[in-house]
């Protein structure tokens, strides 16, 4: 879906998923897709944004896939 449009951000993540496919990863798709973490900080996105309704969420550890999934659900 992403790439039938394509904005500055798509297409750095297109080029950082392409990247990532074949082990290739630059400092500049490191720090785009490090960019792109959620966290408290103003400057990360929010996962309480209505931008992140219905997007897939990438965790390290289930029990963060969980607590997510229960703060979604309140």
């Amino acid at each position: 879906m992403r790439q039938r449009t394509q904005t500055t951000e798509n297409a750095k993540l297109r080029t950082a998923l392409e990247n990532m496919r074949y082990a290739a990863c630059t400092h500049e798709d490191i720090k785009f897709l490090k960019s792109r973490i959620a966290g408290r900080h103003p400057d990360q996105p929010k996962l309480s944004d209505k931008d992140f309704i219905n997007v897939s969420i990438i965790t390290a550890l289930n029990i963060q896939k969980d607590r997510i999934k229960e703060l979604g659900s309140v």
